[in-house]
C-alpha cells in the first residue's frame, strides 16, 4: 500500500498591516478569477524557510530592520519565472536579506550551516507573493498577462509602506506527491513585534 508522506517546512516573514492586506486580497481574487493559482498563505513577506523549526525568539534579541518597508507600484515576475510578486523596493530587499541572515544564524543554526537552499518554496526577501507558476497556468481566452498586470498596477500605483513590523512563523505541511500550492495546510506558531523603526 502506498502512503503519502507529508513534507514539513517552517517559514518566517513580515506580516502586513490592514491596508496592504486588503489590497493583497483584491489582487489574489483578481488572479484567481483569471485562472491562476494564488498564494494560499496569509499575506506576508517570506524571509526564511527551513526544515528545522526555528527557536522561539525573545523580542529584545531579534536583529533590527532599520528601514520602513516600502513596496513598489508595479507587480513583477520573479527571475525564475515561477512567481508573480508585489515587490519591495530594492534597498528594502537588501535590508531584509541582512535581517534574514542574522535571524537564521541566531535561531535556525542548522540552516545557517547548510548551503542547500533547493527546498525553497517561496521567493525570499523580495516582497509579497501573489501567484504561482505562470508557465503552467494560462489565462483564459481574451485575457493575457499584460492586461492582468495593467489592472493590478492600478490598485498599487500609490506609495505603500509601514513601520510597525511583526515577525511571524508558519508551519506548513503538504503531501510529497502533490503540488504544495493546492494541498498545503498551515498554522501560525508565533508572532513577535520588532523594534519600532525611528521616525
Amino acid at each position: 500500500m502506498n502512503y503519502e508522506r507529508n513534507i514539513t517546512r517552517y517559514i518566517t516573514g513580515l506580516s502586513t498591516p490592514d491596508n496592504i492586506t486588503a489590497v493583497f486580497n483584491k489582487l489574489n481574487y483578481m488572479f484567481s478569477d483569471s485562472g491562476f493559482v494564488t498564494n494560499p498563505l496569509p499575506p506576508f513577506i517570506p524571509l526564511t524557510e527551513s526544515t528545522e523549526k526555528p527557536k522561539e525568539p525573545v523580542t529584545g534579541l531579534l536583529p533590527e530592520i532599520k528601514k520602513e518597508i516600502s513596496l513598489t507600484g508595479k507587480l513583477r515576475i520573479e527571475e525564475n519565472g515561477k512567481w508573480i510578486i508585489w515587490p519591495a523596493e530594492k534597498e528594502i530587499s537588501e535590508n531584509l536579506r541582512f535581517f534574514a541572515e542574522k535571524f537564521t544564524e541566531m535561531f535556525i543554526p542548522s540552516a545557517a550551516a547548510s548551503a542547500d537552499n533547493n527546498y525553497t518554496l517561496l521567493p525570499l526577501n523580495n516582497g509579497l507573493v501573489i501567484s504561482g507558476n505562470r508557465n503552467l497556468i494560462q489565462p483564459p481566452p481574451g485575457e493575457d498577462l499584460n492586461t492582468l498586470f495593467d489592472k493590478a498596477d492600478k490598485l498599487i500605483n500609490i506609495h505603500f509602506n509601514w513601520k510597525k513590523l511583526e515577525l511571524v512563523c508558519y508551519k506548513i505541511e503538504y503531501p510529497s506527491d502533490r503540488n504544495w500550492l493546492s494541498a498545503v495546510s498551515w498554522r501560525r506558531l508565533w508572532k513577535r513585534r520588532l523594534k519600532r523603526i525611528p521616525e
